[in-house]
């Protein structure tokens, strides 16, 4: 948010089944909102990502 480091992220991958990144980490309850934008720094490049509610990801 900013220059505010409002969480960590703990792991991140392409997903083989969505074909897409994902990631898990843990962001400041203030900023924890389902739909929240945040940007996180991957190998010094910043990189828009959105909060998504558990689990984000159904079979079927």
């Amino acid at each position: 948010m900013g220059d505010l480091v409002v969480g960590k992220v703990t792991s991140g991958s392409v997903s083989p089944v969505l074909g897409h990144p994902i990631a898990l980490g843990y962001v400041l309850p203030q900023y924890s909102q389902v739909g929240s934008e945040v940007l996180l720094l991957v190998r010094d490049a910043e990189v828009a990502a959105t909060i998504v509610e558990r689990p984000f990801y159904r079979r079927g």
